[in-house]
């Protein structure tokens, strides 16, 4: 047992490196390109930590490399100690820059942030601004904040979770503040049949025979139910996705439909920027569930001017551009 512990205090920090490169290309040849190290160096370096670990991280074919089901939950492991050392080594290099100032964001990716934060930094550039944007799912956005690699996060999540979002903020020592209330409605494409129902609202039974995309996040733990919270009739076929763009694709091709926050009204609410194809989301009817978008940070942390500017910009948005529910 000894020895194999202190085997496994043989595993570096390169090789954490080296590993996450590769999961995020999904090639040993093109992250070695972006690590500027020869493609027989990284899987070599891969192959001896496999060895000390015990087991395969990637699956390696023709086609490129996947994260075998080990290796997922190893590398969530290791992603948090490689952030570190990053903010570390930033940390570092931002003494001889002490005028930049830096704010780290953590969210599920919302197309408005993205602008919000493009104003924010037309608005400090000349004074030297460091912007780091994380876009995660499920409880990644409350661990990147709780450890100290985001300064806030910006998250929606479902009232019926509401108990249980609190006591892991609890836990964490997270404090959220809700910004707005949204309806929870169903986006389709032109592929499903109910993209031309002549109402707005729907009820969760006009979905029997449509199929749900959901992300991964949904496959298991706290929120693996929430079709069954929102009532909606649960098909023997799904869709299961890492990111909007797959979920897009999908959408734009099959009768699917992805749950959705209703922040406007509108008379159609048709969607068609930068999307596959047209997008038209339908409120749920007599749903008691809502949809909340609101913020958080570390209880004790003391945010800086931009990161406060950031937060009253959003809350402009929403008040500006949607009536509160």
């Amino acid at each position: 047992m000894r020895n194999e512990i202190r085997k496994r205090l043989f595993m570096t920090l390169t090789q954490f490196k080296y590993v996450l490169e590769v999961e995020k290309m999904g090639s040993i040849n093109h992250a070695a390109n972006n690590l500027f190290v020869s493609q027989s160096v990284l899987s070599t370096s891969i192959k001896k930590l496999e060895e000390e670990l015990g087991y395969q991280i990637f699956t390696r074919t023709h086609r490129g490399i996947t994260c075998t089901p080990l290796g997922k939950t190893f590398l969530s492991y290791i992603r948090p100690i490689h952030e570190q050392v990053q903010n570390i080594n930033r940390m570092i290099e931002d003494v001889s820059n002490q005028h930049t100032i830096s704010l780290s964001i953590a969210s599920s990716g919302w197309t408005f942030l993205s602008t919000i934060m493009a104003e924010l930094y037309q608005r400090y550039q000349t004074a030297g601004l460091r912007l780091e944007y994380y876009e995660a799912f499920g409880s990644e956005p409350e661990n990147l904040v709780a450890n100290h690699i985001a300064d806030i996060g910006f998250i929606r999540r479902y009232t019926c979770y509401q108990r249980s979002n609190h006591a892991n903020f609890k836990a964490l020592k997270l404090h959220f503040f809700p910004i707005y209330s949204a309806d929870i409605g169903v986006t389709v494409s032109p592929a499903n049949p109910l993209f031309y129902n002549k109402s707005n609202f729907i009820t969760t039974d006009m979905l029997r025979g449509s199929v749900p995309i959901l992300h991964t996040y949904f496959d298991a733990g706290p929120y693996s139910n929430i079709l069954t919270q929102l009532r909606i009739p649960v098909s023997p076929n799904r869709f299961m996705v890492t990111s909007r763009a797959a979920m897009y694709e999908i959408l734009a091709h099959t009768n699917s439909y992805y749950i959705n926050s209703v922040f406007v009204h509108s008379e159609k609410n048709i969607r068609t920027e930068g999307m596959v194809s047209p997008q038209r989301t339908l409120i749920l009817k007599d749903c008691d569930i809502k949809s909340e978008f609101g913020w958080f940070k570390r209880e004790n942390a003391t945010l800086n001017t931009i990161a406060m500017d950031l937060v009253n910009m959003v809350s402009s948005y929403f008040s500006n551009n949607f009536s509160f529910l």
